[in-house]
């Protein structure tokens, strides 16, 4: 579960990115904070790198129990 309480756990949310994001490649989310608000609309931004370079990311909370959706950044 990535929820506890009323915040987020940063590192499950970078996990399930990289787990998306990186299908046959290898990539890193780094988006700072050990916790975010559990707080439906909270937006955070992260960056994804890979061998190509780095991008950045905003995330935003769907549900207080971790759901989020993300989008890449121009």
């Amino acid at each position: 579960m990535i929820g506890c309480g009323n915040v987020l756990k940063v590192h499950e949310i970078e996990g399930q990115i990289e787990a998306f994001a990186g299908v046959g490649n290898f990539v890193n989310v780094d988006c700072g904070d050990e916790t975010v608000p559990a707080e439906v609309g909270y937006e955070f931004d992260c960056q994804l790198s890979d061998d190509r370079g780095t991008v950045k990311l905003r995330v935003t909370v769907l549900t207080e129990d971790g759901e989020v959706e993300w989008e890449y950044l121009p």
